[in-house]
């Protein structure tokens, strides 16, 4: 009966897709593996607890104070909290695909509000560290099952993971209130794979209206979709790939000729001389004065960084920021007329820093902190905001106990040179190199002591 049953389908499939091609409207049906999370598995959930690193991010949170998850249901507080969301989720989506859904859609958040008038068909949550929203969730659900939906995170918080943290909380939230499934949907995501236990097959039918148009997508869909494959083995990261482009080709006609024909004559023939500086904490005297204008850790900032410097686009600095808060940095900027005009980075975790200008590695020590990375927007320039901002660096670098603060500067940057000797830096290393095109032809290493 089973059997007839499905030739029966099968049969009156081929009928109807006969019946589009003679209207001349043909279909590509294509099939992919959706991921499920079972959550009756109990042996699952125990397992992705066991994790250690998971364990240790989850215990950190909690000795803060506060650690929980919370489903929103109230269409105020959604309106209140969605201006934090639409900001995380633009972050992310800029750095790793270069779109930013928010800002380029004015109706998007207005459209998760509005959803928000169904709350039983739709499950919005999110994990808060005290009184601090590090990651949140806007996903719909039916009967037993709550579909993957928006999601996005505290880019300052992504040492610890929120994201993945969100997810261990949501699935126990979801089996105690009578959930079975979450639907983690299409994707090659690692964390998909990490919390699927069971998988379905979906079907996406395409519909053409031209035999000519149908061959050439199927003959891309395939490609792609081998090419995808292949990436996916060898271990490839698909975002670093888009972000090989080192020129913003948008600003490329902005740059001026001399800067072209200086940064190919470089090509050619490059000398860069580093000059590498040390300041002793126990000279510092700390107050507590803080600059109302210096931001800490305010990642919004880099969203309004205007590509003023065609060499860095902004989805390479919100890509290179993504990887340095996961790593403890802590980024230093100031803001005026709605424009990023400075940033700097504040590392006490990187031991080992590469001086691009002179391809030297600098090791520094476990009880010091490097100030690294700074910028100040052109029109912005002399106006103090890198004495301001490597002030508060410096006595923030204190408070965390360093006894010694590394910063650098290009031997030509005398304006650069001239704030930090005047900061009370002194000079002990000088890092010198030449290279005519592939070939270094010398290379040496002055300490000063």
């Amino acid at each position: 009966m089973a059997v007839a049953m499905a030739a029966t389908k099968s049969t009156s499939k081929m009928a109807f897709f006969k019946l589009l091609t003679n209207k001349k409207i043909y279909v590509t049906l294509n099939t992919q593996s959706s991921p499920l999370w079972d959550l009756s598995d109990k042996a699952k959930y125990e397992k992705i607890l066991k994790n250690k690193s998971l364990k240790s991010k989850i215990n950190r949170y909690k000795a803060k104070g506060l650690y929980y998850l919370e489903r929103i249901t109230d269409k105020d507080k959604t309106r209140e909290l969605m201006d934090i969301l639409k900001v995380q989720c633009d972050f992310r989506k800029e750095a790793i695909n270069n779109v930013r859904p928010f800002a380029n859609n004015p109706n998007k958040a207005s459209f998760y509000i509005e959803r928000q008038n169904y709350p039983i068909a739709n499950h919005f949550t999110v994990l808060w560290s005290n009184d601090k929203p590090i990651a949140f969730h806007f996903g719909a659900c039916v009967n037993d099952t709550v579909f993957i939906g928006l999601s996005a995170y505290d880019p300052t918080e992504s040492k610890d993971s929120p994201g993945t943290l969100l997810l261990i909380e949501l699935g126990k939230m979801l089996f105690e209130t009578g959930y079975r499934y979450i639907d983690l949907t299409p994707g090659s995501d690692q964390y998909k794979e990490c919390f699927s236990n069971a998988y379905q097959e979906l079907v996406e039918p395409k519909f053409y209206f031209s035999k000519q148009e149908k061959i050439k997508n199927d003959t891309i869909y395939q490609i792609t979709h081998i090419a995808k494959k292949i990436v996916s083995r060898v271990g490839l990261d698909i975002p670093k790939i888009h972000n090989l482009n080192i020129i913003n080709l948008r600003n490329i006609k902005k740059i001026p000729f001399t800067k072209v024909f200086q940064k190919t004559i470089r090509l050619i023939y490059n000398h860069h001389t580093y000059l590498f500086y040390r300041l002793s904490t126990e000279s510092i005297k700390i107050n507590n004065n803080i600059d109302s204008e210096v931001n800490v850790q305010k990642y919004s900032d880099l969203l309004l960084y205007t590509e003023s410097n065609p060499w860095l686009t902004r989805q390479q600095l919100l890509s290179e920021a993504l990887k340095r808060f996961s790593m403890g940095e802590i980024l230093y900027s100031i803001v005026k007329e709605d424009i990023l005009v400075h940033y700097g980075w504040l590392s006490k975790e990187k031991k080992e820093y590469r001086v691009a200008e002179a391809d030297m590695i600098i090791n520094v020590p476990p009880d010091g902190i490097l100030l690294y990375d700074f910028y100040t927007e052109p029109q912005f320039q002399h106006q103090g905001l890198y004495q301001r901002n490597m002030k508060q660096m410096i006595f923030d670098a204190c408070k965390m106990d360093a006894k010694e603060i590394y910063i650098g500067a290009c031997q030509n940057d005398l304006f650069s040179r001239q704030l930090i000797e005047k900061a009370g830096f002194f000079l002990f290393h000088t890092f010198s190199k030449k290279q005519v095109l592939f070939h270094t032809l010398s290379e040496n290493i002055v300490n000063n002591f």
